[in-house]
């Protein structure tokens, strides 16, 4: 599981996503026990952007599910209703 980081760089900040994971060196040694080969941190960053950015996406997200329809069976009666989607 990883974290949110903000980040300032030239006065802008923005926001990444950082997640730590172990590799081992050597591939074809498997396990966790002790003796089982070396392993070594690695680090995936995902970049997320400003707050705005972040922001705009959510919304536009939410506007498309607004228009969005979906039609399903009621199990109860067996007819299909459209309703809008929340």
């Amino acid at each position: 599981m990883g974290s949110i980081y903000a980040r300032k760089r030239n006065g802008i900040t923005y926001y990444v996503y950082q997640e730590a994971f172990r590799v081992k060196v050597d591939p074809l040694r498997s396990g966790k026990t002790k003796g089982s080969g070396k392993s070594t941190v690695r680090t995936k960053v995902t970049y997320l952007g400003t707050a705005e950015n972040i922001l705009n996406a959510i919304q536009e997200q939410k506007e498309s599910k607004l228009k969005e329809k979906k039609n399903y069976v009621n199990f109860f009666s067996g007819s299909r209703r459209s309703v809008d989607t929340p």
